[in-house]
């Protein structure tokens, strides 16, 4: 990530702050130069295949085959931090520092992310979806019988869900859309049915399960 820099627009209508991850070795005698619309030569190559909100405050960057590199303010172990830190606010914490995700054998592999609250989960190049965070009303997708937070990722990927091109995260629940049916597939905190399953029992359900929106 040497020679970068990030670009910013903020979009006042949506509360949403983008970040552009831009390449400036191409810019000649413009490398120096703060905004590079004013350049004359060059166009700014990204570098970074996409960039997400991960929570209220903070920020990933996704890179093909290195991972989602993470700033702002990490909420509630979205960031696999403590409940609360600030990343980014030290220049030791900026360019080649920035925090990237640990998701294991699955860290290069990441696609897209969704997280609120105090959990998050990654859609992977494999098309399964692995959480992290907090699991108190099974929101990470690992099963009926494990609780508790994960700072890191598990090694279990959401059980019963494969082949998906989309997920969502909720306050405490979360959904996927699969490919080949179209079908919603949501596991999680069910209390005020949230999983959209017809009925608010079970309380929270481990493991993905179709939602009667699907057809």
């Amino acid at each position: 990530m040497q020679n970068a820099y990030f670009r910013w627009y903020e979009q006042i209508q949506t509360d949403f702050v983008l970040f552009v991850l831009q390449d400036v070795t191409d810019l000649g005698t413009c490398a120096s130069t703060k905004c590079p619309s004013q350049c004359t030569t060059g166009i700014p190559t990204p570098i970074a295949q996409s960039i997400q909100r991960l929570g209220k405050n903070s920020m990933c960057a996704i890179f093909a085959n290195e991972g989602a590199k993470c700033f702002g303010a990490a909420e509630n172990f979205l960031l696999q931090t403590a409940p609360v830190v600030t990343l980014g606010d030290e220049v030791a914490e900026i360019g080649d520092n920035f925090r990237t995700l640990d998701l294991g054998t699955a860290t290069n592999q990441i696609v897209e992310l969704s997280g609120r609250l105090d959990s998050a989960c990654a859609l992977l190049q494999d098309r399964q979806v692995i959480c992290w965070g907090l699991n108190g009303v099974k929101q990470l997708g690992i099963g009926e019988t494990t609780t508790g937070t994960f700072f890191n990722a598990p090694t279990t990927r959401v059980q019963d869900l494969d082949g998906v091109i989309a997920v969502a995260m909720g306050i405490q629940h979360a959904c996927g859309m699969v490919a080949s049916s179209g079908d919603i597939e949501c596991w999680g905190d069910n209390s005020i049915a949230q999983l959209g399953l017809g009925t608010i029992l079970p309380i929270s359900i481990g493991s993905a399960v179709k939602a009667v929106v699907s057809h």
